[in-house]
């Protein structure tokens, strides 16, 4: 009798114990999980900023000027980042203008008022929730474009308190209107956006940020 209350007894110890082992690797399962999502995105440690070492703001420009404008993106947060450049092209559909064949235009549709050149390295993200348009509170438009560097053909990722050795591009060019009673807003703007480069490719934590922000475009700033 002894035996088999020893043997019952072994039994149920044995049972005991592989369900507790079970609950205990489904909540370490659950931490390790949750913890890999956080790791997408350390709040207050993802941060760049946008310096244009020659630019001269108020500068009084004139039609079919270029201007030096040479946006440098940097990581000033404390993690390894992707950092991509998004500029706000103003646009219009009110202005004549003067075309490439010298010809005058009255257009009626939108026109880019401002134009550039990529510098080496800089590519246009193709991925349509990273382009788009804005409109200001001022009810000033703009053509949205998203611009990500590329060094061996992968995204490159740029460490803490590093620039990227190129800037966007080195000056701007202001269409030949001829509208000059107009008030025309010229304005380029240039941001930055970031996300963390641990955790997986440049497209799958791109694919995070539009997730975690419903866009891959910001305001101006």
């Amino acid at each position: 009798m002894k035996k088999v209350f020893l043997i019952i007894f072994t039994i149920l110890v044995v049972i005991t114990l592989v369900f507790t082992l079970r609950e205990c690797k489904n909540i370490f399962a659950f931490y390790t999980t949750n913890d890999k999502i956080t790791n997408f995105f350390n709040v207050g440690q993802i941060s760049a900023e946008v310096e244009e070492p020659n630019y001269q703001d108020n500068k009084v420009v004139r039609p079919g000027d270029e201007v030096v404008k040479d946006p440098i993106l940097s990581n000033n947060g404390k993690v390894d980042s992707y950092i991509r450049a998004q500029v706000y092209v103003p646009i219009s559909e009110e202005i004549k203008y003067v075309d490439e064949n010298e010809e005058i235009d009255e257009i009626e549709k939108e026109i880019e008022l401002v134009s550039y050149d990529l510098n080496e390295g800089w590519v246009k993200v193709e991925d349509n929730n990273f382009t788009g348009s804005y409109e200001d509170g001022n009810g000033n438009k703009y053509h949205v474009y998203t611009y990500k560097y590329v060094k061996d053909n992968l995204e490159k990722i740029i460490k803490p308190g590093e620039k990227i050795e190129k800037p966007v591009f080195d000056k701007v060019k202001i269409i030949n209107y001829l509208d000059m009673d107009k008030a025309i807003n010229i304005k380029l703007h240039v941001t930055a956006i970031a996300v963390q480069a641990e955790g997986g490719t440049a497209e799958e934590m791109w694919s995070y940020y539009i997730k975690q922000n419903g866009t891959g475009i910001e305001g101006v700033k």
